[in-house]
């Protein structure tokens, strides 16, 4: 994908148009351009169709130009180390070396090549489930709601909590508010390599996904060529969890508010889409969303906030907001 200011410069000829969906599953159609050369580390690429945004304000946040997707590798071997900070490309796997038994079959979709692969994951019973790999998300595992009524059904997951609302932002805006889940997840297993005690989430999008955290965990090869996903784990066993605040912030309308809010203790004290003024006596009600989305969370190095927040009726209260534990919430 590249933004309308890079189409325009090029002066590029509109092919066709498409509709998508982007990762909350919102619509829309899009136009495709050819771009007759791609370089990217001394490879050439030749003859790339890409998308066209009609919005410049995710570029502009991330001060990028493109891009870069699954489509554009289908003829090569992506290796991404977290240690090195090194993006490897080729189309040799043996110079990459990577371990054999710590690799699956990688499921590439006929209009894009996305990656997906199989994951197991297990609380009391058993499931295999096919994911989305997605480098673009935050997190380490998310499940699409269609997904997870499925699941509910073999209890593999425990519900930590329900709540109606939104907290994530993609090509096309901030979600649609739905009866979201937040749910743990005893035992994942992505190539033999035991993940424990994952916090997901659900999502709007049509994929369940693995995200970009994964790679804090070990190597990842995305082998297209050959259709084969590597995961070769720093660790082998590795108890993922960590404390979560029991309420999720967004941004509407370039302000900052409450997207979900997980704990009922916490509801009749604010509500969704609230004003969050301020955080611990800083001013935060002017933020913008490309600090929203480059910039840390408010949370960020915190185990409890004081946050101001203003109501619908313009009512201004302050109000203390802790992480959580497991002992903290009462499975729903």
């Amino acid at each position: 994908m590249i933004s309308k200011a890079v189409f325009e410069e090029l002066g590029l000829t509109v092919i066709q148009s498409l509709p998508i969906r982007d990762a909350n599953g919102r619509p829309d159609s899009l136009m495709v351009a050819n771009l007759s050369e791609i370089s990217l580390g001394g490879v050439e690429f030749n003859d790339v169709p890409a998308l066209v945004s009609r919005d410049q304000m995710i570029f502009d946040c991330f001060k990028v130009d493109g891009f870069i997707g699954s489509n554009l590798l289908r003829n090569s071997i992506l290796s991404i180390s977290s240690k090195d900070h090194q993006i490897t490309l080729t189309d040799q796997i043996e110079l990459l070396k990577p371990n054999k038994k710590q690799s699956a079959d990688l499921v590439l979709n006929k209009a894009q090549r996305s990656p997906y692969i199989n994951i197991k994951i297990k609380k009391s019973k058993s499931a295999s489930a096919m994911v989305l790999f997605d480098s673009g998300m935050e997190g380490l595992y998310d499940v699409a709601l269609k997904h997870y009524e499925l699941l509910a059904k073999e209890n593999i997951f425990t519900v930590l909590a329900k709540s109606n609302g939104s907290s994530t932002i993609s090509l096309n805006g901030v979600g649609s508010d739905t009866l979201q889940y937040r749910l743990l997840l005893p035992e994942l297993n992505i190539n033999g390599t035991l993940l424990k005690n994952v916090i997901s989430h659900t999502t709007a999008s049509e994929n369940s996904r693995v995200g970009a955290q994964l790679l804090q965990y070990g190597i990842v090869t995305l082998d297209y060529l050959n259709k084969k996903f590597y995961f070769e784990a720093f660790e082998n066993d590795v108890d993922v969890f960590k404390a979560l605040y029991p309420l999720a912030v967004t941004i509407k309308d370039n302000k900052l508010v409450a997207g979900i809010i997980w704990d009922p203790k916490l509801m009749d004290k604010i509500k969704t889409n609230d004003q969050i003024l301020k955080v611990d006596g800083k001013d935060v009600s002017k933020i913008n969303t490309c600090e929203f989305i480059t910039g840390n969370s408010i949370f960020e190095g915190r185990d409890k906030v004081i946050l101001t927040i203003k109501n619908s009726q313009g009512e201004i209260e302050q109000l203390e907001v802790k992480r959580s534990n497991f002992q903290d919430i009462k499975a729903q």
